[in-house]
């Protein structure tokens, strides 16, 4: 739980068209860091993957918008998304 997840879109370059794809990431205290092993062509299925590896939360399809009661959600440098644990959840 005292992870902090990044969820990052990025550019993907294929032999006539550069699409954009989604990969998440997530750092534990320890400094142990874990990536997507693939990427997705939404962030609702980035979030799902995520999900499988204790990501705790969910993301509006429409809106992209976070709704979690255990991260702090900011955008980071490039326009990814973080998540750090609040010091205490909110109910």
């Amino acid at each position: 739980m005292n992870r902090v997840w990044l969820f990052r879109c990025v550019n993907q370059s294929g032999e006539t068209v550069a699409t954009h794809v989604w990969q998440w990431r997530v750092e534990a205290r320890d400094g142990t860091v874990s990536v997507s092993r693939r990427t997705f062509h939404t962030l609702p299925e980035c979030v799902a993957d995520a999900k499988l590896e204790g990501f705790m939360g969910e993301v509006d399809a429409t809106t992209g918008t976070f709704m979690t009661h255990y991260y702090e959600v900011e955008v980071g440098d490039f326009g990814d998304i973080v998540l750090r644990p609040r010091a205490q959840p909110n109910d």
